[in-house]
């Protein structure tokens, strides 16, 4: 039986974190600029959500991407198995193996 979606979404999507060096130096430099915006805005005495704010966002956004990425893996794994499961019939038709 074939692992459901949402187990052959988890492992990539935790991986993708850790995936490359460029990536990794994106996040941070993400991280580095709500840091910056942090320093800048001066707010830091501010309320805990005006502080908070930023951090959250740059943690979303980092997310989302990592989401995308994974979703558009397992996408094309979808459709390459499903590709490499038909076979060509004697009468030229798709047949489906498995």
């Amino acid at each position: 039986m074939e692992a459901s979606l949402i187990v052959r979404f988890v492992d990539p999507f935790i991986g993708g974190f850790l995936k490359t060096m460029k990536e990794k130096m994106i996040d941070g430099l993400l991280m580095g600029a709500a840091l910056f915006y942090w320093f800048a805005s001066g707010r830091f005495l501010a309320h805990f959500w005006e502080n908070i704010g930023p951090w959250i966002w740059v943690v979303c956004l980092i997310i989302v991407w990592h989401t995308i990425r994974t979703a558009q893996l397992l996408s094309r794994e979808v459709a390459n198995e499903r590709t490499s499961n038909l076979s060509l019939a004697c009468n030229g038709h798709a047949v489906q193996m498995g």
